[in-house]
C-alpha cells in the first residue's frame, strides 16, 4: 500500500490539473486507490484524506479562478473536478469490493466497531518525540518513528527555502504539519474531531500518519537535492544563514550533551556530528567547491548509512533454535494428549508459532480483528473482564501478560463448551472442574473435568454434552467444510464459531442452521443416523471477488 503511494500522488496531481475532462487520468487514480485498499485499506484510508484535502483545494482554486473568468467558467472548471472524482471513487470502490464489502460485513460484528475515542488515539505521539525529527530514536518504538535522516532534513530545509516549485513545497509544507498534528491525536483536536468519521472510526494509533510527514519532508529534500544540482539557490543570503543556525544548533547541542551528560547520549553525538557533517557537505555544493557526480554519490551513502544504523538499532535479532523453545516442553507433552481438543492459557504459556508447529488449537491470543460475539463468550470463560477494547483475548490491563490474569478464576463448564480440555498456566489455578494433570518447568497444567467434545448431540431432556450418549463421527474436518455421521434426535452442536456464511446441509438436503449460545453452529436432527456437512459459503466475499475482477478487467 505504502508503495503505491508516490504514484498515486502523481496521478492525482495531474487529474485534477486537466481543464478538460480526460477518462485515462481518472481511471488512474481510481485503480491506483483500489489496489491501494486491496493492499491495506487502512493504510487507504489516510491517502484518502490526503485524496480529499487535494481536491477540496483544487475546487477553491478553480471557484477563485473562475470568478475573474465569469460564471460559466468557474462552473465548467468545478464540473471537470467532480466528474473526475465521482470516477475515481466509484472505480476505487469496485476495485476494491473484494475486501470492502467482507470488511463492512465484518466490522460491523466484531470488537472494532466498539472502540471508544480513547481506543482510536491509543499510542498518539508524544510531543516531546517532535525532536525525533532530527535526533534518531535509536532502540525506539517502532509506532513513533519519525526520523528521516538528519541530511534529508537539512536537504528538505534547502527545498524550503529554494525559489523552485514554491506552490508545491508549500502544499508538502501543510502536509507536514497536518500530518504531525494528527499524529498527536488526543492531545489536538484534528485527530479526535477525524476520529469520529465514518471509516476512519475504525483506525487506531494516530501516529502512522507520521509516514505522510516523512514523506512530506522526502519530497521537499528532493526538491533541495535538484536545486543544489543544477545549481540554482545560490546568493541565498537567507538560506546560508539558517542553514548554518541549523547545523550549528546540532553541533553544539549534541556534542554538547556528549561532553557533559552520563552515560553520553549516543543519539544527541550522532545528530551533533552528522548535522556538522551534512551542514558543510551542502555548503561545499552550494558555493560549487564539489562536482555535482562524486557530491551526489556522498550524500546517497550518508545518507544510506544514517538510515541503516538508525535501523539496525530497532531490530533484535533472535536465533531460530531461541523461538523454538518458548512453550516447547508444554506443547510437546499436550501434542501427545489423544482426541481433538483446545487449549487455554491465561498467561500465554503457550506461544501461537509454538501451538502451530505441534498442531494444537488455542482459544485463545493475540488478533486486532476479533469476531464480538465470541470474545463476549470467551470473557465469561476466561473470568478476565475487559473494559476496553484489546488485541489479545483474554486481555491484560497493565504488568506481564504471564501473571497480569493470576487473580481471575476461568469459568471451567464455559471452556469446556468451547472444547477446551486443558488449561496450561505459569502460576497455580484454582477453579470447580479443573485437576492438575503435570508441571512442566514453570508452566501448571490442568485438565478439564467438564470439557466437551467438539461436536455433540443435545437431546430434549438434557442440554449437557454428554446427554444420551449419542455418538457423533467425524468424517471430514477442513478450514472451510466439516463433515459428521450424528444420531438424532436431536440439536447437533459443534464448537465452532458461526459467523455468517456458513451453510449446513442434512443428508444432502439443505437445513436451517442455528446459533447455539450465541456463538456455536447447531442444527435441528430428526430421529436416526445421519451425515451433516457445514461449508463456509460467504456471499460477500464472491460478490466482491466478481466486482473487483469486472472493475480490474
Amino acid at each position: 500500500a505504502v508503495c503505491w503511494t508516490p504514484w498515486l500522488m502523481e496521478w492525482t496531481e495531474q487529474a485534477r490539473g486537466q481543464t478538460r475532462y480526460s477518462w485515462k487520468q481518472n481511471l488512474m487514480v481510481g485503480l491506483g486507490l483500489g489496489l491501494t485498499a486491496l493492499a491495506d485499506v487502512r493504510w487507504a484510508a489516510y491517502f484518502g484524506l490526503y485524496w480529499a484535502g487535494v481536491y477540496g483545494w483544487s475546487v477553491m482554486e478553480r471557484v477563485a479562478a473562475g470568478r475573474k473568468a465569469g460564471g460559466k467558467a468557474a462552473a465548467d472548471a468545478v464540473w471537470v473536478l467532480a466528474k473526475g472524482a465521482s470516477v475515481q471513487v466509484t472505480l476505487a470502490t469496485t476495485a476494491a469490493a473484494a475486501v470492502l464489502l467482507p470488511l463492512g460485513e465484518y466490522s460491523s460484528l466484531s470488537t472494532r466497531a466498539a472502540m471508544s475515542g480513547a481506543d482510536r488515539l491509543a499510542y498518539s505521539l508524544e510531543p516531546g518525540r517532535l525532536l525525533n525529527l532530527v535526533v534518531p530514536n535509536f532502540g525506539g518504538y517502532a509506532e513513533w518513528i519519525l526520523y528521516p535522516g538528519i541530511l534529508v532534513v537539512l536537504l528538505a530545509w534547502v527545498g524550503v527555502c529554494s525559489r523552485s516549485n514554491r506552490r508545491r513545497k508549500w502544499i508538502w509544507a501543510v502536509v507536514f504539519a497536518l500530518a504531525v498534528m494528527f499524529s498527536l491525536g488526543d492531545r489536538l483536536l484534528l485527530a479526535r474531531v477525524l476520529g469520529e468519521l465514518p471509516g476512519l472510526n475504525l483506525l487506531r494509533v494516530p501516529a502512522r500518519a507520521l509516514f505522510f510527514a516523512d514523506l512530506a519532508v522526502i519530497l521537499l529534500a528532493a526538491t533541495g537535492l535538484n536545486d543544489l544540482l543544477m545549481e540554482s539557490v545560490r546568493g541565498s543570503r537567507w538560506l546560508n544563514l539558517t542553514l548554518a543556525a541549523w547545523g550549528g544548533i546540532l553541533g553544539v547541542f549534541g556534542l554538547g550533551m556528549g561532553a557533559v551528560v552520563r552515560p553520553v547520549p549516543a543519539a544527541f553525538v550522532w545528530a551533533g556530528v552528522l548535522g556538522l557533517a551534512g551542514t558543510l557537505l551542502i555548503f561545499l555544493r552550494l558555493y560549487g567547491k564539489m562536482r555535482p557526480l562524486p557530491w551526489l554519490g556522498i550524500i546517497f551513502l550518508v545518507i544510506l548509512g544514517d538510515l541503516l544504523l538508525n535501523q539496525r538499532s530497532l531490530m533484535r535479532y533472535r536465533s531460530e533454535t531461541e523461538i523454538t523453545r518458548e512453550g516447547v516442553a508444554a506443547a510437546q507433552y499436550l501434542a501427545g494428549k489423544p482426541g481433538i481438543f483446545r487449549i487455554y492459557s491465561p498467561s500465554y504459556s503457550i506461544p501461537q508459532h509454538s501451538s502451530a508447529a505441534y498442531r494444537l488449537e488455542l482459544a485463545d491470543g493475540v488478533d486486532p480483528l476479533q469476531w464480538a460475539a465470541y470474545a463476549d463468550y470467551f470473557n465469561s470463560a476466561s473470568g478476565v473482564p475487559r473494559s476496553r477494547y484489546g488485541v489479545t483475548l483474554p486481555p491484560f490491563e497493565q504488568g506481564d501478560p504471564a501473571t497480569a490474569n493470576r487473580l481471575y478464576t476461568p469459568n471451567a463448564e464455559r471452556l469446556g463448551r468451547l472444547n477446551v480440555r486443558y488449561v496450561a498456566a505459569e502460576y497455580p489455578v484454582d477453579a470447580d472442574g479443573l485437576v492438575l494433570d503435570q508441571t512442566i518447568g514453570s508452566t501448571w497444567i490442568y485438565e478439564n473435568t467438564l470439557a466437551c467434545p467438539r461436536a455433540w448431540v443435545e437431546s430434549a431432556e438434557s442440554t449437557g454434552c454428554d446427554a444420551g450418549g449419542k455418538a457423533v463421527r467425524w468424517v471430514r474436518r477442513e478450514p472451510n467444510q466439516i463433515w459428521l455421521e450424528a444420531q438424532g434426535p436431536g440439536l447437533l452442536v459443534l464448537s465452532e464459531m458461526n459467523y455468517p456464511g456458513w451453510q449446513v446441509f442434512v443428508d444432502g438436503e439443505a437445513a436451517e442452521g442455528k446459533t447455539a449460545e450465541g456463538v456455536f453452529r447447531s442444527v435441528r436432527l430428526p430421529d436416526g443416523i445421519h451425515t451433516v456437512q457445514w461449508v463456509y459459503r460467504p456471499k460477500w466475499v464472491y460478490a466482491g471477488g466478481a466486482i473487483s475482477l469486472l472493475s480490474v478487467v
